[in-house]
């Protein structure tokens, strides 16, 4: 992989890192204060460097296909892409993760500045475990889930449709309940 350095406004590094050399030059680049912006498919990385501001006040804080987020096995498709809006009534995710990895969410948030006590809604875009495996925990924190109303059956239920089988792990189901929200057309959801 050839991560990206960022070095001040027009300074562009290209790093290619390789097995063990990888740890070393990614201390060197962290240490002297350069914002690391891309993918990143290192393993022994996955989880600390935290790569991803898309856009302002949008940021990707979870995923193990690109290392932002680490399940144990590189690239296991195990936890899909988590996305953070940050919003001036608080921050609305997308999708988050698989439910192992939220403490990770949690830091990587953090390091762009972003409060996981911000939370105030989460939208599920399916019921699979690598994107709605988290929502149980969520909800404990008092979070709005939004959903599709297939979604919201199948979360509810936790059953096949969750396909907790493909990770070889129970969908812990989510009661909906009047902090939850079913979407039944292509309004807005406020």
């Amino acid at each position: 992989m050839h991560p990206v350095a960022r070095i001040g406004k027009s300074r562009v590094l290209t790093a290619h890192l390789i097995h063990a050399k990888t740890d070393h030059v990614l201390h060197l680049l962290l240490e002297s204060g350069v914002s690391l912006y891309g993918t990143m498919g290192c393993g022994i990385w996955s989880g600390k460097v935290k790569v991803m501001q898309l856009l302002r006040n949008l940021y990707q804080v979870g995923g193990d296909l690109n290392g932002i987020t680490w399940c144990g096995v590189d690239m296991s498709y195990a936890d899909a892409n988590t996305y953070a809006i940050q919003t001036a009534d608080g921050i609305v995710l997308i999708d988050c993760g698989n439910g192992e990895t939220l403490p990770q969410i949690f830091d990587n948030m953090r390091y762009w500045g972003l409060n996981p006590d911000d939370i105030r809604a989460c939208l599920l875009t399916h019921a699979h475990l690598d994107h709605a495996g988290a929502a149980w925990l969520l909800k404990q924190r008092k979070v709005q889930l939004c959903a599709h109303r297939e979604t919201t059956s199948a979360v509810a239920s936790g059953d096949e449709r969750c396909c907790g089988f493909l990770y070889h792990k129970p969908f812990p189901p989510v009661k909906w309940t009047a902090l939850s929200r079913t979407v039944t057309t292509s309004r807005s959801v406020e």
